[in-house]
């Protein structure tokens, strides 16, 4: 397996794309409303090349993260300026944003888009020179203090996320990022999951695929998290989304290629085949097995099996 998740590793490369804007020119335009239309393009791209739009959305700025392998991915250093840029990276279902900018000394900082004291608003960050303002409540932060000691004091600050210079790239850890998913949280998981009757629950077995899935389901004040994923022939796993040795730091796992979950707390690979009552009984990190049974278009779950679980998602 391990050959096969190296060969794999080489290959693989993923991006993030800005969303361009349209804008269109009447036939009939006179020279005063050409003047109008260039000034506001002109505008316009000075807004989405020097800050990000202050109600959430798209990156602001052409982003290229390259998933280097199952731990880190990366920036090339060449694409890093005084403007700030903004990247989304997909952990475990969630979409995970971040910003990168230089000081004005040339160091490079790295931080979550979203502050610690308004992050259930997400409405994130954006530039204003040598500051990052807080979109919500309008709060400067110098980008010269985005460190891990300048960001962790009261107040409105972002939250910093750490980063390391390797030769022409800027390398992050997918695990760091893993730590601050549940910031970005912006739906509810629970939704697609439905009573099947008095002991069990349902999801659409269409919701299924070789990408996976996560949901929740409530035991008393307890949200239970799980993931469910399909092989490549078709046949369905479940586990909850936690490890039997790293639970309490509720890190849970994320998708690395069709076939293949890894840890997000020690980056442990575990192919999607072995989610079975047998395969997750070894003393290592892996998926919590959750039984699941297909009765015609839904995919089954006892609620005993949640209840079971329950402790492993309280704080």
């Amino acid at each position: 397996m391990t050959n096969e998740v190296e060969n794999q590793e080489k290959r693989s490369k993923e991006g993030v794309v800005k969303t361009p804007g349209k804008k269109a020119i009447g036939r009939n335009a006179v020279l005063a409303i050409v003047v109008v239309a260039i000034v506001v393009i002109a505008g316009t791209i000075v807004l989405y090349s020097n800050n990000k739009p202050e109600q959430k959305g798209n990156p602001s700025a052409a982003a290229n993260v390259i998933d280097v392998n199952m731990t880190t991915v990366s920036i090339p250093l060449a694409s890093i300026s005084q403007t700030a840029t903004w990247y989304e990276y997909n952990v475990s279902g969630l979409t995970v944003r971040f910003f990168v900018v230089k000081d004005s000394n040339g160091t490079i900082h790295t931080a979550f888009d979203e502050c610690w004291m308004c992050l259930n608003a997400h409405l994130g960050y954006r530039q204003n020179g040598s500051a990052m303002i807080e979109n919500r409540c309008n709060m400067s932060f110098p980008i010269s203090q985005i460190t891990e000691q300048g960001c962790s004091g009261d107040g409105c600050c972002p939250i910093f996320l750490a980063n390391k210079v390797i030769g022409d790239q800027l390398v992050i850890k997918k695990s760091d990022l893993a730590k601050q998913k549940f910031t970005f949280l912006m739906v509810n998981e629970g939704a697609n999951v439905h009573a099947y009757n008095s002991t069990h629950v349902e999801i659409s077995r269409s919701l299924v695929s070789e990408n996976a899935s996560w949901y929740t389901y409530d035991v008393g004040t307890t949200k239970v998290r799980f993931f469910v994923v399909a092989e490549a022939n078709g046949t369905v796993h479940a586990a909850l989304d936690t490890c039997w040795k790293c639970y309490p730091k509720h890190a849970g796992f994320r998708n690395y290629m069709p076939g293949i979950m890894v840890e997000n707390c020690y980056n442990m690979a575990f192919k999607v085949a072995n989610i079975t009552a047998q395969g997750c009984s070894g003393m290592m990190c892996h998926p919590v097995y959750l039984h699941n049974q297909i009765i015609g278009d839904q995919v089954v779950f006892a609620i005993s099996d949640f209840q079971a679980g329950a402790y492993m998602f309280s704080d």
